[in-house]
Protein backbone atom coordinates (compact mmCIF):
# COMPACT_ATOMS: atom_id res chain seq x y z
CA UNK A 1 0.00 0.00 0.00
CA UNK A 2 1.18 3.49 -1.03
CA UNK A 3 1.82 6.19 2.15
CA UNK A 4 -0.86 8.26 0.16
CA UNK A 5 -3.41 5.60 0.43
CA UNK A 6 -2.26 4.59 3.97
CA UNK A 7 -2.63 7.90 5.00
CA UNK A 8 -5.78 8.26 3.76
CA UNK A 9 -7.32 4.96 5.00
CA UNK A 10 -6.56 6.23 8.44
CA UNK A 11 -7.85 9.42 8.52
CA UNK A 12 -11.45 8.05 7.01
CA UNK A 13 -10.74 5.81 10.15
CA UNK A 14 -10.98 9.37 12.07
CA UNK A 15 -13.93 10.73 10.20
CA UNK A 16 -15.77 7.84 11.37
CA UNK A 17 -15.29 8.67 14.77
CA UNK A 18 -15.70 11.95 14.84
CA UNK A 19 -17.89 12.85 11.10
CA UNK A 20 -18.40 16.47 12.61
CA UNK A 21 -14.29 17.17 12.83
CA UNK A 22 -14.13 19.84 9.86
CA UNK A 23 -9.84 19.44 10.29
CA UNK A 24 -9.67 15.95 9.14
CA UNK A 25 -11.58 16.71 6.13
CA UNK A 26 -8.74 18.88 5.37
CA UNK A 27 -6.31 16.80 6.42
CA UNK A 28 -7.45 14.48 3.86
CA UNK A 29 -8.11 16.98 1.12
CA UNK A 30 -4.42 17.82 1.53
CA UNK A 31 -3.53 14.49 0.96
CA UNK A 32 -5.35 14.38 -2.40
CA UNK A 33 -4.72 18.32 -3.24
CA UNK A 34 -1.11 18.12 -2.75
CA UNK A 35 -0.21 14.15 -3.72
CA UNK A 36 -2.70 12.81 -5.83
CA UNK A 37 -3.66 16.10 -7.74
CA UNK A 38 -2.41 15.87 -11.71
CA UNK A 39 -0.69 18.47 -13.04
CA UNK A 40 -3.00 19.73 -16.17
CA UNK A 41 -1.08 18.39 -18.88
CA UNK A 42 -1.65 15.23 -17.26
CA UNK A 43 -5.28 15.71 -17.38
CA UNK A 44 -5.48 16.37 -21.00
CA UNK A 45 -2.85 12.92 -21.32
CA UNK A 46 -4.35 10.61 -19.33
CA UNK A 47 -7.91 11.74 -18.60
CA UNK A 48 -7.94 11.84 -14.75
CA UNK A 49 -10.58 13.77 -14.51
CA UNK A 50 -14.29 14.38 -12.71
CA UNK A 51 -17.12 16.28 -13.47
CA UNK A 52 -18.31 18.36 -10.69
CA UNK A 53 -21.76 20.56 -11.17
CA UNK A 54 -20.82 20.44 -14.50
CA UNK A 55 -17.10 21.33 -14.44
CA UNK A 56 -14.36 18.87 -14.82
CA UNK A 57 -11.39 18.63 -12.35
CA UNK A 58 -8.39 16.30 -12.34
CA UNK A 59 -9.09 13.47 -9.60
CA UNK A 60 -6.92 14.39 -6.97
CA UNK A 61 -8.31 17.98 -7.09
CA UNK A 62 -11.36 17.40 -7.30
CA UNK A 63 -11.93 15.08 -4.06
CA UNK A 64 -9.70 17.79 -2.48
CA UNK A 65 -12.35 20.36 -3.44
CA UNK A 66 -15.09 17.93 -2.19
CA UNK A 67 -13.53 17.65 1.21
CA UNK A 68 -12.50 21.21 1.59
CA UNK A 69 -16.12 22.15 1.39
CA UNK A 70 -17.02 19.94 4.05
CA UNK A 71 -15.04 21.06 6.02
CA UNK A 72 -16.43 24.10 5.71
CA UNK A 73 -20.21 23.07 5.92
CA UNK A 74 -18.77 22.37 9.32
CA UNK A 75 -17.44 25.04 10.21
CA UNK A 76 -18.41 27.98 7.62
CA UNK A 77 -15.22 30.30 9.98
CA UNK A 78 -12.46 27.52 8.96
CA UNK A 79 -10.02 30.31 6.86
CA UNK A 80 -7.65 27.39 6.29
CA UNK A 81 -10.40 25.62 4.25
CA UNK A 82 -11.21 28.87 2.38
CA UNK A 83 -7.43 29.13 1.48
CA UNK A 84 -6.93 25.38 0.54
CA UNK A 85 -10.36 24.83 -1.65
CA UNK A 86 -9.39 28.17 -3.91
CA UNK A 87 -5.63 26.96 -4.22
CA UNK A 88 -6.78 23.97 -5.46
CA UNK A 89 -8.88 26.10 -7.92
CA UNK A 90 -6.59 28.09 -9.15
CA UNK A 91 -4.36 25.48 -9.89
CA UNK A 92 -7.10 24.01 -12.14
CA UNK A 93 -7.26 27.76 -13.56
CA UNK A 94 -10.77 27.69 -12.18
CA UNK A 95 -9.62 31.71 -10.85
CA UNK A 96 -13.14 32.70 -10.47
CA UNK A 97 -14.26 30.24 -7.66
CA UNK A 98 -10.31 30.70 -6.37
CA UNK A 99 -11.38 34.18 -6.27
CA UNK A 100 -15.01 33.99 -4.55
CA UNK A 101 -14.25 31.03 -2.30
CA UNK A 102 -15.69 28.69 -4.70
CA UNK A 103 -19.05 29.70 -4.11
Amino acid sequence: MSIQKDKIEKINKLIECEPANAKLYVQRGNIYHYESGYTLEEIEHNGHTKEINGVTYNNGYAKAIDDYTEALKLDSNFAKAYCDRAAAYHVLNDNDKAIYGGI
